[in-house]
Order: structure tokens, then C-alpha cells, then sequence
């Protein structure tokens, strides 16, 4: 009889959402509107439940669609009817999108609606897409006919097979991961087949479907008709790309393979298909052929069991695949099918005008080049090339070819040039060509692989095309094989010519290192194949022999060059052999001038050389021997050059020859520095003493000792040295010792030596002579012995003018005649006072002898120089001239060269060195015995002698670890050495590791800025050094390393660099940094970023336990040098230094001193920098540094008038009640203090604490409460309103919305302490908690401190008031009490009742709001309360003892405030 209204179709809908129960809602024939659509869509989409929903014949219009969108997210609803509801076109849209994918719905109508034809055909389609939906009623619509067939077909779906009911579904759902639809009939799996209506059914589903991309649609039945829509259908569908039709029923036949070669032609997308087991026959696949042959989009084709030809088939399966890769290469498949490709060459360069497609060239890759070698050219005979340059053939393709070359012998030549071929590759190809010889060329230039790579290809390409001898050869080059170490190429039955040469050395190269000799004689090389061994040779440092004899090598410019550049770049060969050629005296002089810098070729012969002459040939065989003997060799040009620095030649034991001294005499006739030749254990021949002879007997022969021992002088040598010695002046020292000389030369050497007066020493021992011979040849010689006695007459006599004395190389070789001499000259060196100089070098001196000389110079203060080279002292000697050195303090320099001392000898004097400090030159060079080692030690204590002797003293005593302090001062100008540059640097070598020493005094030296750096280095290594005075050197600019290391160390405690010749500026830097040592390491750390220009905004050096910590711009780490090295807290004087800083970088705004010992002084300081900054500085913090009235006065005054301060902090210091009354002038004056501090002055009397806790508090409240408060403290009888609610001051400080719990405790501590007249109190919504019960309980117990009458307290948070009724018992002032809308419990009711009790004052208490008072009912009239107050005992008692003294006030004020509460 009535409608029901959109408002109550909203209400059961809310109700409805998560209903679980109900399954069927029916809203028909209700005049409903679009007004509730919106609530229906959400009930579809959010209850899971509603099985069935009808809403017919009502006036949904337009909010259809609403419902259409909402039935997509819906998952439980079967039925929907939506018939007779007005709905439009966008409705109708709305819905069959729903339809389509809808997964629960089975039944739908919307018929009788305002539908067009075109959505009427996509709800007809929707439905046919959706097998779940089973019925959709579409009466009274305008549906065309095929629509309505397209229903009536889809309604016989439940009749098809279930696997198609299930692939439909999805297909209809669109998801990206169903790719292929498989409806291949599989036996005993599936029921029965599709047949027409239900393949037509799933093409209705495709056409929406964008992800399926293959049909398998084979064992069904499709008959022509429904082959035919399929191809109609697949025209339009650019996503599916294979098609499986594989075993049809009944099976398709050529016909259908027109049919389907048509669709292929107007299907581009479509690129795979199989029509296998099916009877196309030969026309159906001739039909195929011709598909694949014009339509390149095709690339597989299967054709199996469908009696065609075999060869059609292939041919279809071939040209298919040959689609999948660039035009090209199908068209030249097309032409080599039809025997018409030209040519031996399988071209696949990328040249191909074919393969240029769409703006691109398409490349040849891996696979092409796999079906090119496996399915076409695999068993070709047509071609012997096969061409991939500048492809992107990698190694993968390079496999099939490798495999297509070895099964297909046709083929020799191969391009890969311009690809992608790697190393791997290239080891591939060389394999290949090693395997097969028949492969003649093989390009791979243009390829990622390595040079030795592609050389080697090309190595084994041209092995292969070489003769068989010479592959035989290069086969043993390539066995590699050690023993083999000559490659023996002569005497081949195939000579080898220029080209073979050429090969054979390509391959060598590159293979065999283990031969090192090459014979390539009787060949037919030319001068090209000659200069090719050569130039081989020389790049091959194993080669060592080389022998090209018999080859008709014809010299010239290019022959004689190359071997002048084989032995200017061969450093290895020893042997060369070029007999019977066709050289020329030009080639061999190139061979001469090559042999000059060569030192390894030993043997040369170019015999047979018809055009050489002997001359040539001569020079030749010298230079060889020059080669033999490599010692021999440097001498000649220095000799030739008549090198000054050389005058003793030592050629002893070099197994020199005639043809040698024939090179030596050459060089000797333009020399005239020469004085000594040592020619002894040699290979000398009467021949070469006849060479000699030449040179003694020029003009201007200057030699003066000759040693031919050990060789083989005969007699006819020494008539040619007598006859030339009776006109030589120069020679005075003959040794012809062990030699063959007979009893003949007696007479020749005793007519030379009678008329000779410059020979003073001959020598004949060992000789086959007899001995009486000997001897009269010795009683001849005298001249050695005047000499001496001459020489000794004169130092006997104290001859002035001997101050040197020079026997060198005078004495006799007999150890008894030099022993004798030694004795004689100690005795007379012992009372010499004239002679310094002793030389004796090459005097055969024995250790005997030395012994002598020692014991005189026990007691010689005059000789400094003594000279021993060349003579026959051993250990035992030098141990007796180092005891000598102990005693001995006037020797200077001592020259023992050329003897047989070792590491020993050296020891000895090193030990003796140590306690000598006048040797300053001491030479063991020479000694072959003697180590680095030993040199190394004796130039070290030679250079200690050299130096202070201070120096050498102080230095074991460092060593030690025994000094801690080092005084190297100068007290003046005296005969001590200063110490230099070199003396520092021995010192720092030392210092370096010391860990005693903590002072240097180095005053008044001559230490220059090179000592200076290093000792600041060793003093930033070992920080155990803390003191250095340098006072009074030449340090000059090094003292920027003095500043580096003061910036650097922290250690440094003294370091005095005056008068050192060093600016100003630099030495105020250096005092500044000296003072920042003495000041806590975070000091010197703000110090230097503020010196390095810098500009932190703060400044936090806040004092801890262990000393001083800086929080301020950086803090540096413990591997920071100045890190943790000073514990000391920040001092007046610190915070002075930084003061005097912060003066010149104003960037600061805030410094923190706290917790240190600043003390007046620094506070003066740092008052005196605010007072000079006013306006920068904004956090001041100086807490805890023991500072006074005197400092905090003036800091105080300062921060008084300085505007920019909000935070200051005095606590924890030693103020007293002077501070005390500044502190409260402060506070008086700057309320913009936003944080002021001075707990814990423990010297301040309690009242003046009490008094500045107070004004410290007021800081942080209100401008208008904090001039209340002021006025409560300071004269509390003119205040009488106390309201923390006033719209002024309606909030208790500045900066926050609400009072905290500290500030409502000051508030109450404030009335409590400070007594005054307040009567009134307005506290609501200040947040009063239980806490601040205890001090307003005290309040209200004590009338004398605030006479209080009324007080509001709403609106807070206050649960317990057990306190306050306590202290309300025996208030006689209160009379108004608000404590509405805070948390008071029903447990308070009782104390409430107690306190009223003993109460008669307070006349309104209000408790509005709280749990205490929800049981006070509702009511309407006087009687109403005292009925229903009668059920709570306790609200009866509040009522007795209320309402009796009240009377009707009290009823009114209950009315007043309960009335909100009627409702509950």
C-alpha cells in the first residue's frame, strides 16, 4: 500500500553491508531512484553473500551505471534483475563489460529498457563471452537478428565439451600469462571434440582477448564452414601468431590449403603454422611453396605426413626458416635452388641492398650463419669461398663454420673480417687450418682478437701453402721440442729460396724458443733472403749461431747494412759463417763497425769471399778478438782517446795473445798517459815482446813498469827487450818471471843493465836458469838499492825539504829486500820531524814490513798520509795498524787499495774508528774480498770523523736510551766544529728512535734550513722529544716545517728559533702556536680552524673528567695528532687566547665554557668581548668554572646591556649575595631571557636563592601573569584575582598553548609561599593534575596565606580530591567550588560527604561532568530527585546534608548544570 523511500533502501543497505544471513534482497515496483544507487553499489561491492538482487521496475536512469560498475567488484551474486529500470545507453555499456567477465553470475534481465541496437549487440556478445552466464533476458529490446542467434548458439554451450567451456572462460578473463589456447583432442583426456558452434563460440571470445598469441586446434572436427570463419576471425587479430591445425576431421585437403595460403597472405602477424597428418598432397603443399616463397613473415611451416613430395616439404621447411633471418640470404637460397647463384663465392657481406630495411642495415648473426652451414652449404660441391665480413658473427657462428669446412672439403677460402670474433675464435681457425691443409686463406682483420692472434692465423695460412720439405720443417719447429736445439735447413732436396726463408721464420717466430742455432747453407738465398735472417736474428735473443755459407749472397748497401744492424741489435750471437757467398771489403767493414759496441759474436768467417781482401780480413779477426776478451776490449778506445785518469793497464790473467798486444801497441802509439802495464798470466810470445819493443822504443814512451810473468818469453824476447831497453829512459821495473827464458839471456840483460841507469828493478825468477845465472844477473842490478840508500841518507840527515817521502813501485818483489826497506825507513821516519807523506804504493809491502812502520807510528806525531795500494797486506796487517790507530791521533789518511784485505781487516778498523776521531779519509777500494757491507760501515765512521767530535760521542749514548737531555750548544766561538746540515742528518738517524730523550739543546750551531726540516720530522715521529733551542742558527725558511709540526703535534713544549734569520710573521706564528701547545688540545684545535679562516657559529668547549672536549664545529678523531695528548681543563689564560681570536673572526654566536676553571679572569675576558659585541653573541654558558662576585658582576653587567643574549648560565659556581643582587637586577631588567641559569652557588644565602628562583621562574611565563605573579611576590596585599583565564593572559607563557605541570607548581607555590589577599581563582582548563593537589590542599587548609572564597578548577584532569575535601573540613573561607568535567571517581564520593559534613561555608560545589556524579538522575520536579535519589546511598546522603542548609539554592544549581545529562 506503500512505497518505500530512497532514504530507507539507504538505511537497510547500511545495515546490510556486513550481513552474513541474508542472500535475497528484493526492491521492486518501489518508485526508487538514482538517489540509492549509490548505496546499492556499495552493498554489491562490499556483501558477499547477496546471491540474488532485484530492483526492477523503478527509476534507476542514470544510476545504472553505478550498479554496472560496482557488479565488477562483486563476487558472491547469481541473479540480477534490472528490467523496467529507465536504464540509457552508458548503463547498458556499463553492464555488459560487467557481464563479459563476471565470475559467480548466472542469470541477468534488462529487458524493457532504453537500450540502442549497438548496445544491445555487446550484451549479446558479453553473454556469449561469459560460459557462466547461462540466461540473460533481453525482452523488449532491439536486437538484430544474428544477436539473437548469437545467443540462441551460446545458450547450446553448456552441450560442448567441458575443456572448452574452461579455455573460453580464460580467454574472457584477458590475463597476460594464458598465451596459448590448446584445444588439441587428446583420447581417454577429453570427452569429444569441438565441433563448429563451440570453435565459433571461442573466436566470439578471442576478439576482446589481446594476450593469447597461439591456436593449437588440432583432432577436432572442423568442417569448411568453420575453417573459413576462423580464418576470417584471425585476420583481425594482430596478437596470435601460431596456428596448430594438426590431424583434422575430416582432414583438410588442398582445397583448405588455398583457402588458408589466402589468409596467411592477409595475415602478416601470423608466422608459424602446422597442418601435419592431413591430406593437403602435393598441390596443397606446392600451394604452401608458393607462400613461403613470396611472404617473408612465415618461418615455420609443418607439412608432415601429408603425402607431398619429400623434396617440396624440405624445400617449404628450408625457405620457412630462411625467413627468420635478413632478406638477403633467402634471395640468394632462391638462387642457388634454381641453379642460377654465379660463382664459387657464398657471399653474405653485409653489402646486400636486400638487407636494408626500414632505415637500417640488418646484419648476418650467429644464426643465419648456423642454417647457411648446416642446412645449405652443408653438402655442396659448387663453392670453395664462403664470405661473412662485416657481420656480427661471433664464436658461436664461427663453430659451424669450423664444422662446415671440415666436413666439406670443396672449401679453401674464408672471410670473417669485420665481426665479432674473439681469441677463442682465433684458436678455433688455427686449429682448423693446422687439420687442414687444404684452406689457403683466411681473412680476420676488423675482430676483437689479439695481434699475436691474427699473426698466427696468417703464420699457418702460409705454412699451408708451402712445399712439403718445408712443412716438414716447420713441423719440427712446431714440435717445440728442447733437445732439438739446431734447425739444420742445408742440403734439402727442394733448396729453399727467399719465400721459404720468409715462411720458415714466420713460423719460427712464433713457435720453437729452443733452438738456438740456424744452418741455412746451401740454399738459394739472395740478398732479400739473407737481410730476412738477419733481421730474424736480431729479434730472437735464443739464437745464438748462424750459418749461411755456400748461398751466393751478393754484398751491397743492403747486405752491409743489415749486418751492421744484426750486431748493433744482437746481443746473443756468437757465431757467424759466410763462407763462399759474393761479399765485398764494404760488407765486412760494416761487420768491423758493427763488432765496436758488440761484445757477444766470438767467431766470423768469410772465407770464399773472392772480393775481400786480407787487410779487411785482418781487421776482422782483430775485432773478434777483441770480442774474446771482453776485459780487454773497453781499454782500447779509452787507450786511443788517451785517457788522462788511465795509467795502469791490468791485463793479468785475461789469456791474452800476440794478435791482442798488437791491438794494444796499436792503441799505446797515441797514448801518452800510460806508466804501468800488467801483463802477467797471459798468453805473450816472443811476438807480441817484439810488439812491446815498438812501444818502449818510441820517443815518447812514458812507461815506467812493465810485468810480463807467467807467459812465454824465450830468449829471443829479452835480446829484443835488452836491445830496445839500451835506449829507453822510462821503463824502471821489469818482471820476467816464470817465463822460458834460458841461460843465454844472461849476457844480453847484463850489457843492457850496465849501460841502463833508469831500470831499478829486474826480475827472473822461475825461469829455466840456473842459479848462479840468477844471481849475477841480480849482482848487475844495483840501481834499486842506491836509490834507497839515497833516499834514507836523506832522512837520516833531517833533510827540510823531504817532507814527503815516495817509494811507490821502487821497491824490490823480494819480501826480504821490502822488509829490509820498511825496517830501514821506520827507523829513520822515528826521529824525522819533517816528513807527513809516506807513499809506498806498489811496493809489494808485507804485513811484516806494515808491522814495522805501525811500531814507529806508535810514537810519529808528524805523518798524516799514509799510502799501501797494490801491495801484499792481508787481515793480519790491517789488525796491527788498527791497534796503532787506538794511540795514533795525527794520521789523516790512509790509502789500502789493491790488496787482500776482507770483511774482517775492515772490522778491525771499523772498531778502531770508534775511539779514533783524526782519520778523515780511509780507501779499501779494491779489495775484491771486501763486502758492501764493510764499505757501507767504514764510510760511516769516516763520515763521523768528518764531523763534530761531539757528534760521534753523543751518538752511542742515544743509541742507548741513557740521555733525556742532548746539549750540543756552542758556549762561544771556539775551535770545536759547529754542527751543519750532514751533522744533523747522522743525528736524526738516530734520534729517530730514541725513547729517552726529551731535550735538544743545539744553541749557537750552523744548522741551516735543510737540519731544521729534519729535525721538525723527527720530532712529529717520536713525540717523546718535547724540547728543542735552536737559538742562533741558520734555520731561515725552514721554519715552516716548525710550523707544520706545531700545527700537527701537541707535544711541543719549547722550541726557541731566535736569531735564525726568520721573519716576524713567521715567528709570531710559531710563538702562537708554541702557546697553544700549553692550553687543552680542543683549544688549539678551534684556535686553528679559527686561524685557518674559518667561521663556526659556536663555540663549545665544556670540561669532563678526563680534561677538555670540544663539541663545536668538529671534534678530531684519536688519530688526529693533537687529539688526547693534554688533560688540562680550559684556564683563564685559554679562554684569553681565544678571546683575543674571536676579536678579529666575528662569525660566533654562541660559546660554551662550562665545567672547566675559567675564574674571574676569563669571565672579565669574556664580559669585555660582549661588551665590545653586543649584538652577535647569543648563548653564553659558564657553568661550573669556580668563578666569584668580582667576574660575575662584571659578566653580568655585560650581559645586561647586551640585547642579542636569550641563554645564560651561571650555575654550579662560587657567587655570593653580591651576584646575588645583579643577578636579580638582571632578571628585573631582561624578561627577553629566554633561558637563564644559577643552581648549585651554594655561597648564596637560602633567601636570596629562594628570591632569584623565583624571578628565574617568572621568565618563563606570560608578560601580563608574570607581572601578577611579580606583584604577588613582592606586595601580595594588592592582589585580589588570581584568573588564569582572562582572554589577556589566557595562556600561561609565550610559547605554548597550555601551562605544564613545573609551571602550575610554580603558580601554587607561589600563593603558597608569598601570602596574599587573592579571593578569587580561575584555573579551568589549565590542566591542574593530581600532583598539584598537595600544595593547593595546603592553601585551602590555611586561611593566613590565601584568604581564597571562590575557586574554578573545570575542565582538567584531576581524579583524586581526597586532599583538598580534607583541608575543605576546616576552610572557613571558600565558598564557591567548581570542579566540573574532570575524572573524579565514585570512590571520592564519601571523603566528598565527609568534608561537607564539618562544611557549613561553601555554598555551591559543582561536580557536572564527573564519574562521581553519573549516577545523579534526570529529572522533572523537586519530588522526581528525592524518589530516585533514594536508590544510590550515597547521592542520599550528598542530598541530606546539602539540601537541608541550601534549600531550594542548591535544586537550582543542580538544575543549572545536570540539564545536559537528561539523555542518559
Amino acid at each position: 500500500e506503500r512505497y518505500y523511500s530512497d532514504e530507507a533502501v539507504v538505511i537497510l543497505c547500511k545495515h546490510l553491508l556486513h550481513n552474513t544471513a541474508v542472500t535475497s534482497l528484493t526492491v521492486s515496483h518501489n518508485g526508487l531512484t538514482e538517489k540509492c544507487c549509490e548505496s546499492l553499489a556499495e552493498l554489491l561491492r562490499l556483501n558477499r553473500t547477496l546471491e540474488r538482487l532485484d530492483v526492477a521496475h523503478n527509476a534507476l536512469a542514470a544510476g545504472g551505471v553505478a550498479l554496472a560498475e560496482a557488479l565488477k567488484a562483486n563476487v558472491g551474486l547469481l541473479h540480477f534483475d534490472l528490467s523496467h529500470c529507465s536504464l540509457d545507453d552508458a548503463a547498458g555499456e556499463a553492464l555488459a563489460a560487467a557481464f563479459k567477465g563476471h565470475g559467480t553470475l548466472q542469470g541477468a534481465c534488462v529487458g524493457h529498457n532504453d537500450f540502442g541496437e549497438g548496445v544491445c549487440s555487446r550484451l549479446a556478445l558479453a553473454f556469449c563471452q561469459n560460459p557462466r552466464l547461462d540466461t540473460l533476458d533481453l525482452s523488449a529490446l532491439p536486437l538484430r537478428p544474428e544477436d539473437q542467434r548469437m545467443i540462441d548458439d551460446s545458450s547450446m554451450l553448456a552441450k560442448e565439451p567441458p575443456h572448452l567451456k574452461a579455455a573460453v572462460q580464460l580467454v574472457v578473463k584477458n590475463q597476460p600469462t594464458y598465451k596459448c589456447v590448446d584445444l588439441m583432442f587428446r583420447p581417454g583426456f577429453h570427452e569429444r571434440q569441438v565441433e563448429e558452434l563451440g570453435m565459433k563460440f571461442l573466436m566470439i571470445a578471442l576478439r576482446d582477448n589481446d594476450h593469447v598469441t597461439s591456436l593449437a586446434l588440432g583432432g577436432n572436427k572442423l568442417n569448411v564452414p568453420t575453417c573459413r570463419y576462423i580464418q576470417r576471425e584471425l585476420r583481425t587479430k594482430p596478437n596470435i601468431t601460431e596456428l596448430s591445425i594438426v590431424y583434422n576431421q575430416p582432414c583438410l585437403d588442398f582445397r583448405d590449403a588455398r583457402d588458408f595460403c589466402g589468409m596467411l597472405q592477409q595475415s602478416p602477424h601470423i608466422r608459424s603454422v602446422d597442418f601435419s597428418r592431413n591430406l593437403m598432397l602435393e598441390e596443397g603443399a606446392q600451394e604452401l611453396l608458393n607462400t613461403v616463397t613470396n611472404w617473408p613473415y612465415l618461418t615455420q611451416v609443418k607439412l608432415d605426413e601429408n603425402d607431398a613430395e619429400a623434396a617440396t616439404l624440405e624445400r617449404i621447411a628450408l625457405l620457412a626458416q630462411a625467413n627468420q633471418h635478413p632478406p638477403g640470404l633467402k634471395a640468394m637460397l632462391l638462387r642457388y635452388l634454381k641453379g642460377e647463384y654465379p660463382g664459387s663465392t657464398w657471399n653474405m657481406g653485409c653489402e646486400d641492398p636486400l638487407n636494408y630495411v626500414e632505415g637500417r642495415m640488418l646484419l648476418y648473426d650467429d644464426a643465419a650463419v648456423e642454417f647457411t652451414c648446416r642446412r645449405v652449404l652443408q653438402d655442396s660441391k659448387q663453392f670453395d669461398t664462403l664470405a661473412l665480413g662485416n657481420n656480427a658473427v661471433t664464436v658461436e657462428g664461427l663453430a659451424h663454420v669450423i664444422a662446415l669446412f671440415e666436413a666439406n672439403s670443396s672449401f679453401t677460402t674464408l672471410d670473417v673480417s669485420g665481426n665479432q670474433v674473439s681469441d677463442k675464435g682465433a684458436e678455433m681457425l688455427i686449429k682448423l687450418l693446422k687439420d687442414r691443409y687444404s684452406v689457403q686463406c683466411v681473412l680476420v682483420d676488423g675482430n676483437p682478437m689479439s695481434q699475436s692472434m691474427k699473426e698466427e692465423i696468417q703464420r699457418v695460412v702460409v705454412f699451408n701453402s708451402t712445399t712439403q720439405e718445408l712443412k716438414d720443417l716447420l713441423v719440427m719447429v712446431e714440435a717445440d721440442e728442447e733437445e732439438n736445439t739446431e734447425l739444420q735447413a742445408a742440403d734439402l732436396r727442394s733448396p729453399l729460396r727467399d719465400s721459404d726463408v720468409e715462411i720458415l721464420l714466420a713460423s719460427f717466430g712464433k713457435g720453437n724458443r729452443h733452438i738456438t742455432s740456424l744452418n741455412l747453407s746451401n740454399n738459394y738465398l739472395t740478398a732479400r733472403g739473407a737481410m730476412a735472417v738477419m733481421r730474424f736474428v736480431q729479434n730472437s735473443p735464443q739464437v745464438t749461431a748462424l750459418r749461411l755459407n755456400n748461398n751466393g749472397i751478393e754484398g751491397g748497401e743492403g747486405v752491409a747494412r743489415g749486418l751492421k744492424m744484426l750486431l748493433l741489435g744482437s746481443e746473443t750471437i756468437q757465431h757467424l759463417s759466410l763462407d763462399n757467398n759474393d761479399l765485398g771489403d764494404d760488407d765486412v767493414q760494416a761487420l768491423i763497425e758493427g763488432l765496436k759496441p758488440n761484445g757477444s759474436l766470438t767467431s766470423c768467417s768469410v772465407q770464399g769471399n773472392l772480393r775481400v781482401s786480407p787487410s779487411v780480413s785482418h781487421r776482422l779477426d782483430q775485432s773478434l778478438t777483441l770480442n774474446r776478451h771482453p776485459k780487454f776490449k773497453p781499454f782500447i778506445p779509452r787507450l786511443s782517446a788517451d785517457d788522462d785518469i788511465l795509467r795502469t793497464l791490468e791485463f793479468a790473467g785475461l789469456q791474452l795473445d800476440d794478435l791482442c798486444i798488437e791491438i794494444l801497441v796499436e792503441a799505446l802509439s797515441t797514448n801518452s798517459t800510460v806508466t804501468a802495464i800488467r801483463l802477467n798470466n797471459n798468453q805473450v810470445q816472443d811476438g807480441g815482446v817484439g810488439l812491446l819493443c815498438n812501444v818502449l822504443d818510441a820517443k815518447h814512451c812514458r812507461l815506467q813498469h812493465l810485468d810480463l810473468s807467467h807467459n812465454g818469453v824465450t830468449v829471443r824476447g829479452v835480446r829484443m827487450l835488452s836491445d830496445v831497453l839500451l835506449r829507453n829512459t822510462s821503463l824502471a821495473s821489469l818482471n820476467l818471471m816464470h817465463n822460458r827464458i834460458g841461460d843465454a839471456a844472461l849476457k844480453p840483460l847484463q850489457e843492457m843493465l850496465d849501460r841502463n841507469d833508469t831500470l831499478m828493478d829486474l826480475l827472473v825468477d822461475g825461469n829455466p836458469m840456473r842459479n848462479d845465472v840468477i844471481l849475477k844477473v841480480y849482482s848487475t842490478s844495483t840501481n834499486t838499492q842506491q836509490k834507497l840508500k839515497q833516499d834514507l841518507r836523506r832522512l837520516q840527515a833531517w833533510d827540510a825539504e823531504l817532507t814527503a817521502v815516495d817509494f811507490s813501485g821502487q821497491a824490490s818483489s823480494k819480501s826480504a829486500a821490502n822488509d829490509l826497506t820498511c825496517k830501514l825507513l821506520a827507523e829513520a821516519l822515528s826521529s824525522s820531524h819533517v816528513v807527513t807523506s809516506v807513499n809506498l804504493n806498489y811496493s809489494n809491502v808485507s804485513d811484516l814490513g806494515l808491522g814495522m812502520l805501525t811500531d814507529m807510528l806508535y810514537s810519529n806525531t808528524y805523518i798524516h798520509t799514509l799510502m799501501l795500494d797494490g801491495c801484499c797486506i792481508t787481515d793480519a796487517g790491517v789488525k796491527l795498524l788498527a791497534a796503532m790507530l787506538l794511540k795514533n791521533s795525527t794520521l789523516s789518511y790512509i790509502s789500502l787499495r789493491h790488496n787482500a784485505i776482507t770483511d774482517d781487516g775492515c772490522m778491525a778498523l771499523q772498531r778502531a774508528l770508534v775511539h779514533n776521531y783524526t782519520v778523515k779519509r780511509l780507501s779499501v777500494d779494491h779489495n775484491p774480498e771486501v763486502s758492501e757491507r764493510s764499505f757501507m760501515t767504514l764510510g760511516y765512521s769516516i763520515t763521523l770523523n768528518n764531523e763534530p767530535i761531539l757528534l760521534k760521542q753523543v751518538i752511542p749514548q742515544v743509541h742507548s736510551n741513557s740521555l733525556t737531555v742532548l746539549d750540543c750548544s756552542r758556549k762561544g766561538v771556539d775551535d770545536t766544529l759547529p754542527f751543519t746540515d750532514s751533522s744533523i742528518t747522522l743525528l736524526c738517524s738516530v734520534l729517530a728512535h730514541s725513547r729517552s730523550l726529551t731535550h735538544i739543546n743545539l744553541k749557537r750551531n750552523r744548522i741551516g734550513a735543510y737540519g731544521g726540516t729534519c729535525l721538525a720530522d723527527v720530532m712529529l715521529s717520536n713525540r717523546t722529544i718535547t724540547a728543542l733551542d735552536l737559538l742562533g742558527n741558520e734555520v731561515g725558511s725552514g721554519v715552516t716545517a716548525f710550523v707544520d709540526l706545531l700545527r700537527r703535534s701537541s707535544d711541543v713544549q719549547h722550541l726557541d728559533l731566535r736569531e735564525n734569520g726568520i721573519e716576524a710573521a713567521l715567528m709570531s706564528s710559531v710563538s702562537l702556536l708554541l702557546e697553544l701547545n700549553h692550553h687543552p688540545p680542543m683549544v688549539k684545535h678551534m684556535m686553528l680552524q679559527l686561524l685557518d679562516g674559518e667561521k663556526p657559529d659556536k663555540v663549545e668547549l665544556t670540561g669532563t673528567a678526563n680534561g677538555c672536549t670540544a663539541i663545536g664545529k668538529a671534534q678530531p678523531s684519536a688519530s688526529e695528532p693533537w687529539g688526547g695528548s693534554t688533560t688540562t681543563m680550559l684556564t683563564s689564560r685559554s679562554v684569553g687566547l681565544l678571546c683575543d681570536e674571536l676579536y678579529v673572526n666575528t662569525s660566533l654566536t654562541s660559546f660554551d665554557f662550562s665545567h672547566n676553571y675559567v675564574g674571574d679572569a676569563g669571565a672579565e675576558r669574556v664580559a669585555q668581548l660582549v661588551h665590545a659585541f653586543p649584538n652577535s653573541y647569543v648563548n653564553i654558558n659558564l657553568a661550573g668554572n669556580c668563578i666569584q662576585d668580582s667576574g660575575a658582576i662584571k659578566l653580568i653587567n655585560a650581559v645586561m646591556h647586551a640585547p642579542a643574549v636569550t641563554y645564560f648560565n651561571l650555575s654550579d659556581n662560587l657567587l655570593k649575595d653580591a651576584s646575588a643582587y645583579s643577578l636579580l637586577h638582571l632578571l628585573d631588567k631582561r624578561y627577553d631571557l629566554e633561558h637563564i641559569h644559577f643552581e648549585d652557588n651554594r655561597l648564596i644565602s637560602p633567601h636570596h636563592q629562594k628570591m632569584l628562583d623565583v624571578h628565574g621562574r617568572l621568565h618563563q611565563v606570560h608578560t601580563d601573569m608574570r607581572a601578577t605573579l611579580k606583584q604577588i611576590i613582592e606586595n601580595g596585599d594588592d592582589v585580589r584575582t588570581l584568573n588564569m583565564n582572562d582572554p589577556d593572559t589566557g595562556r600561561l607563557w609565550d610559547r605554548q598553548q597550555q601551562a605544564d605541570d613545573t609551571l602550575l607548581e610554580f603558580v601554587f607555590s607561589v600563593m603558597a609561599e608569598f601570602r596574599s589577599h587573592i579571593n578569587e581563582s580561575d584555573f579551568a582548563g589549565t590542566r591542574v593534575r593530581d600532583q598539584h593537589m598537595p600544595t593547593l590542599s595546603r592553601i585551602l587548609s590555611d586561611p593566613d596565606i590565601c584568604p581564597l572564597s571562590i575557586l574554578n578548577l573545570a575542565d582538567n584532569d584531576i581524579t583524586d580530591v581526597t586532599d583538598m575535601f580534607r583541608a575543605l573540613k576546616h576552610n572557613k573561607c571558600l565558598k564557591r567550588l567548581d570542579l566540573s568535567r574532570n575524572r573524579i571517581p565514585r570512590c571520592n564520593g564519601f571523603p566528598i560527604v565527609d568534608a561537607l559534613k564539618g562544611n557549613r561555608i561553601l555554598d555551591v560545589l559543582t561536580l557536572t561532568g564527573n564519574p562521581v556524579s553519573l549516577s545523579v538522575p534526570a529529572y522533572g520536579s523537586w519530588g522526581g530527585i528525592h524518589r530516585n535519589i533514594r536508590d544510590d546511598p550515597i547521592w542520599e546522603q550528598v542530598y541530606r546534608h546539602l539540601t537541608k542548609p541550601l534549600g531550594f539554592q542548591w535544586y537550582k544549581e543542580i538544575h543549572k548544570v545536570e540539564r545536559w545529562e537528561r539523555s542518559k
